[in-house]
Order: structure tokens, then C-alpha cells, then sequence
């Protein structure tokens, strides 16, 4: 826990993606997000430091259209087809 650092980046093994910590939770769990969305904790065991590439990754926000997709994904499956349609074209 000593090694965890609030405001860094690390690499999650389960959710697969760059994280920041925001806050300890607990002796061995932290508060983590990503891009100021889904703030979860997680046990220290499942984070390691981000590599330079990931952090470049997360900064850029090349990691963020998978989540446009999805949300965008949602969205569509809540309209209408006409109005998906519309929405799209």
C-alpha cells in the first residue's frame, strides 16, 4: 500500500485499463476512476504502475472511445428505430 500514490496512474488487471487513485479506502483497498467516471475500489494486489505508453495513452485519451461507443450504444437502444436512424444519418 506504502507504493500507491493518490493522483497516479496504474494499470488495472481486472477492468484492463490505465486508473487513476483518488483516495485509500482502507488498509489494503484504494478508490480509483477513469476520465473522472466509475469510481470503484479495488485491492492494491490487482494495480501495478502504469507504463510511460499507458499514462501517454490515458493522458491523450486514446483509451475513451470504447466508452463513446458504448454510451452512444445505450442511447440508441433506448430510442426508437426511426429516431436511432435520424440520430445516425
Amino acid at each position: 500500500m506504502e507504493h500507491i500514490k493518490n493522483g497516479a496512474l496504474y494499470y488495472n488487471n481486472i477492468t484492463s485499463r490505465v486508473e487513476r487513485v483518488i483516495g485509500k479506502v482502507s488498509p489494503v483497498r484504494v478508490l480509483t476512476y477513469w476520465h473522472h467516471t466509475e469510481e470503484k475500489s479495488h485491492n492494491v494486489k490487482v494495480l501495478r504502475k502504469a507504463n510511460q505508453l499507458e499514462v501517454e495513452n490515458y493522458l491523450d485519451g486514446g483509451d475513451i472511445p470504447t466508452l463513446k461507443k458504448r454510451i452512444l450504444n445505450t442511447i440508441l437502444s433506448g430510442l426508437g428505430a426511426r429516431q436511432a436512424r435520424e440520430l445516425t444519418h
